[in-house]
């Protein structure tokens, strides 16, 4: 329900939702399911059970939290985004190199 970079503000995150009542799991998370890979942005995500992720989410609202909110499992954070980009980006980069290659033979 919460993605952000870096594992303390992640802790910072849990901490703050259990001192309200609600359980929460610290989980690094990695792009493409490969960890230490280049070109890939590691991100850490809170996790809260689904009875309590509304309460999690207005709380976190209102701690000025709202832009690392994530509504469930299948949205993509905006690191992750950037990092798709980056990739599309560069695999077109790569096409057009060779194209321009064949080409010039």
């Amino acid at each position: 329900m919460w993605q952000g970079d870096g594992e303390a503000a992640a802790a910072i995150i849990a901490g703050g939702l259990h001192s309200s009542g609600i359980k929460a799991q610290v989980q690094g998370l990695h792009p493409f399911g490969v960890a230490g890979q280049p070109f890939t942005r590691n991100t850490w995500a809170v996790c809260v059970p689904s009875s309590k992720a509304e309460a999690a989410r207005h709380l976190l609202h209102q701690r000025g939290e709202s832009h690392h909110i994530v509504s469930g499992t299948d949205d993509f954070s905006s690191e992750q985004v950037a990092t798709l980009k980056f990739v599309v980006a560069g695999l077109f980069a790569v096409a057009v190199a060779a194209l321009v290659i064949a080409l010039t033979r």
